[in-house]
């Protein structure tokens, strides 16, 4: 098994790491909270498994993601996905 990890208090780093692994991205801090970000990325054969522990409210716009994904799940430890305006719940995707 290999394995990537990201851990970053910069917005801009956080930034081009999203969108270097996922696709093109805006992202912008909703909080007064420093911007500190840790991500794992846990990979054996074609199945990957992504860890985003993100210390503030993210903001984003993103385009379509870059690579097909068969099953795309979150989870939001102590609280649900944010439902306000410009937020959007993952679901499993098509496949």
């Amino acid at each position: 098994m290999r394995n990537l990890t990201f851990d970053s208090n910069d917005l801009e780093a956080t930034e081009e790491f999203l969108v270097s692994a996922y696709s093109p991205m805006r992202i912008g801090n909703e909080s007064e909270r420093r911007s500190c970000a840790s991500i794992r990325r846990d990979i054996l054969g074609p199945v990957s498994v992504d860890a985003l522990d993100l210390g503030f409210d993210m903001r984003y716009h993103t385009e379509p993601l870059q690579q097909p994904r068969r099953d795309l799940r979150r989870s939001v430890p102590g609280g649900r996905p944010g439902r306000g305006a410009g937020h959007r719940q993952l679901r499993p995707g098509a496949g």
